[in-house]
């Protein structure tokens, strides 16, 4: 099996520790740890999110006597009901599905439009793109999606090309206000199921060398040439530190399963 986007030896160790883990001897163990697994994922994202708001608000009280506290439990109902959707909606198309999951994070009860404002992530050295260009950018990523899928239907790139490649371009056009994280890393561990592999958790002590990757994959793509940014085209040495740190989190998400150690790292 190849890969696009990630190093064929690391897919490989991966799909075949997964199996490992898949096998009925582990059935029972697997089924357990996994579960709770989700539930730190589940966890993690609202904790991020709990103390990246706590932070804005440290700035706004400077400015402002009436400030809405964060609710962490709010956050984590959220995230659980957008996954809960999206489970119960995977004949939905991407498009929609990415939508409805970004309503739900968001706080809403119906799918959230593209954003009509301009929007840069706070602490970021990139600005994603205008309004009047999320549609069209939205366009080209879900093309290359689909050619991906049917490369997956064939056997030839596993689950993480599709995981990971929609992570990176729902952060990288960031068609939301709000909530284009959550979404993405949503959206990415339910592609992951495809192929029954856990989670790809990223801890809140992880969290600046994610920032960084995620960033500087975004100006490496930025870099290509715009006939260059095909599925098929190469890419850019960035993109791949990228991804490859998504697939080893993958990786490590097996051992915990497998170890039932996942609370061991959650600080």
């Amino acid at each position: 099996m190849t890969s696009y986007l990630i190093n064929s030896r690391l897919v490989e160790d991966i799909l075949t520790r997964n199996n490992h883990l898949n096998s009925p001897k582990f059935e029972k163990h697997k089924r357990e740890n996994y579960d709770q697994l989700k539930l730190k994922a589940i966890e993690e994202e609202a904790k991020q999110h709990s103390i990246k708001i706590e932070r804005d608000l440290e700035k706004k009280s400077q400015t402002s006597d009436y400030i809405i506290k964060p609710n962490f439990e709010q956050f984590i109902k959220q995230i659980t009901k957008a996954q809960e959707w999206a489970y119960n909606n995977t004949d939905a198309s991407l498009t929609m599905l990415i939508k409805g999951v970004a309503g739900i994070i968001n706080g809403e009860e119906q799918p959230l439009d593209y954003r009509i404002i301009g929007v840069r992530p706070s602490g970021a050295k990139v600005t994603p793109p205008y309004p009047a260009k999320i549609s069209l950018e939205m366009e080209r990523f879900i093309d290359n999606y689909d050619f991906l899928e049917k490369a997956y239907e064939k056997g030839d790139v596993s689950a993480m090309d599709l995981a990971f490649y929609t992570h990176f371009q729902i952060a990288r056009i960031h068609p939301f206000e709000d909530g284009n994280g959550r979404t993405s890393r949503t959206i990415q561990n339910l592609l992951l199921e495809k192929d029954n592999l856990p989670p790809a958790v990223i801890f809140r002590g992880e969290r600046e060398t994610y920032r960084k990757l995620l960033e500087n994959a975004i100006l490496g793509y930025q870099d290509r040439d715009a006939y260059k940014k095909t599925i098929t085209s190469p890419i850019s040495k960035e993109e791949s530190q990228f991804y490859n740190f998504l697939a080893t989190k993958t990786n490590i998400a097996i051992d915990l399963v497998l170890e039932g150690s996942f609370n061991k790292l959650s600080n």
